[in-house]
């Protein structure tokens, strides 16, 4: 039963007075992000960790509350979702000729560099063309990214300013090509610094106090400048060209630094590396030779870097796999991402290496449903090919989930991993599940010595919600009413303010 006093209110004051001295948490229900039901305990903190409930503490009942781990997207794109504030959204459009109708409306000069079209939500699902965006735009550089953004489509004056320039019919480019018109248009560092704090404000009202970057080529100088209490702890993996192996391991602020790897493309795109080939022709492309690829993942390994391999297809997935195989990397090394296609025994490759599995279950639930994009692109036997949580459980493999930013929300996420109706026999625990967004994915990040639990010795991340979200399999949106960061508020829902 939950007590008549303000709980949260009442941590949040002690906990700006003084985060150093003990204090107990009384009368909580606690997940302790190790894949275990929830029980009642008592949490202690001191000086921004957790501790032993013992000794002499200051205590406040939350009788009635939930006390979770804190959460980490364990692949999202920070500053992409900065980005994506500060240009046209594209987001959210039922119909082809939105797109038109938000494109007029963006800012009458300067290059246009507009973000997030996904054709499958379309009554027409036509890629935009060059041809279009000259009509609307004569003369000036105009792009237009997709939401995976492994496609984009330009106009004839932003093709002619691309190094070198670009001469594509339909305007169409993909994979280095789309990344390489998003920089010929940088915005500014100062607006995309504050954009991205805006950003971490509203993932910490989510419960998060963390996330795994799988960014860019100028994600180390971009994260190096975000300021000492920025709500999120940061670890992030540096992706650039394929012999590309910067230093030092970690930035100015200790952040650890790892390397990515793309392999394919996306499904969206048709250059995910498939096999069998796309309904509509084609198998997609795996963007490296293998013996190029090894000797670059060796390269990193031997330089001490943990490694992440984009691998989407079925044959993106065996290259990684016979890479790995190769060179037999430390256990907490390497680790998946996305991996959403599989062929027979690739599971069991995965598991005898020891990698990590990082999955989007959001993508499924968005694309994967019948008659979804997934469908059309891959033909009627497409569910059969896509891996599911259970595959990677029964397989030992660990597991950590993201949402790459499609749509930056853990919370729906989490209820897609355990929802029968996306996976069937294969959906995920809601207990283990949760597990995949705080221990596991501390543990994908090298960071479980540091944070990830409810565990003595561990940095005091958490968040408390009004009760068990996983009694009711992530089905019902809960309220964060407080999330903290080594023992210091960085939310607190408006209703227990001023009280």
């Amino acid at each position: 039963m939950r007590t008549t006093t303000d709980g949260p209110a009442l941590l949040a004051a002690a906990l700006a007075v003084d985060p150093v001295q003990p204090l107990r948490l009384d009368g909580l229900t606690v997940h302790r992000g190790d894949g275990a039901p929830a029980a009642p305990q008592a949490v202690q903190l001191a000086a921004g960790r957790f501790v032993a409930p013992e000794g002499e503490a200051r205590r406040i009942d939350l009788g009635g509350w939930t006390l979770l781990p804190g959460l980490c997207d364990a692949h999202l794109h920070l500053f992409h979702e900065a980005r994506r504030r500060l240009r046209v959204d594209l987001a959210g459009l039922a119909r082809r000729a939105e797109l038109w109708e938000r494109l007029a409306a963006a800012p009458a000069d300067g290059p246009v560099i507009a973000v997030g079209w996904d054709e499958s939500d379309w009554d027409d699902p036509r890629f935009p063309t060059r041809a279009e965006l000259d009509a609307l735009f004569p003369g000036r550089p105009a792009g237009l990214i997709r939401v995976c953004g492994h496609a984009a489509v330009a106009n004839s004056a932003a093709l002619a300013l691309l190094e070198p320039p670009r001469d594509s019919a339909d305007g169409l480019l993909l994979e280095g090509d789309a990344v390489a018109l998003a920089r010929r248009f940088p915005l500014e560092r100062e607006r995309l610094l504050v954009a991205a704090a805006d950003v971490a404000r509203d993932l910490a009202a989510e419960g998060l106090t963390a996330v795994t970057d799988m960014g860019a080529a100028e994600l180390p100088a971009l994260a190096g400048a975000l300021p000492a209490d920025f709500p999120l702890a940061l670890e992030y993996f540096h992706a650039g060209p394929l012999s590309d192996l910067p230093a030092p391991r970690e930035d100015a602020a200790g952040r650890p630094l790892g390397r990515k790897f793309f392999l394919d493309g996306s499904i969206g795109g048709r250059t995910a590396a498939v096999d069998p080939p796309y309904a509509d022709g084609g198998s997609g492309t795996l963007l490296h030779e293998r013996a190029a690829l090894e000797r670059a993942l060796a390269a990193a390994l031997e330089a001490g870097w943990s490694v992440a391999l984009h691998a989407i297809g079925e044959r993106a997935l065996g290259q990684a796999l016979d890479c790995l195989e190769s060179l037999r990397p430390a256990p907490g090394s390497a680790r998946l991402e996305h991996v959403e296609m599989l062929a027979p025994g690739q599971v069991e490759r995965a598991g005898a290496l020891g990698v990590a599995v990082c999955m989007q279950p959001n993508f499924m639930d968005r694309w994967g449903r019948p008659g979804g994009l997934y469908a059309r692109a891959l033909g009627p036997d497409y569910a059969r090919r896509f891996s599911a949580p259970g595959d990677w459980r029964r397989g030992g493999v660990p597991l950590a989930y993201g949402t790459d930013g499609m749509p930056a929300a853990l919370w729906p996420a989490l209820r897609a991993s355990v929802d029968a109706s996306i996976f069937g026999e294969g959906r995920d625990r809601p207990e283990t599940a949760l597990a995949a967004v705080t221990g596991d994915a501390a543990r994908a990040a090298g960071r479980a010595a540091q944070r990830g639990q409810v565990k003595p010795g561990l940095q005091a991340d958490f968040c408390l919600v009004e009760r068990d979200p996983c009694a009711e399999d992530f089905k019902e949106k809960l309220e964060v009413a407080l999330t903290a960061r080594r023992g210091r508020l960085t939310w607190l829902a408006p209703r227990h303010q001023g009280r």
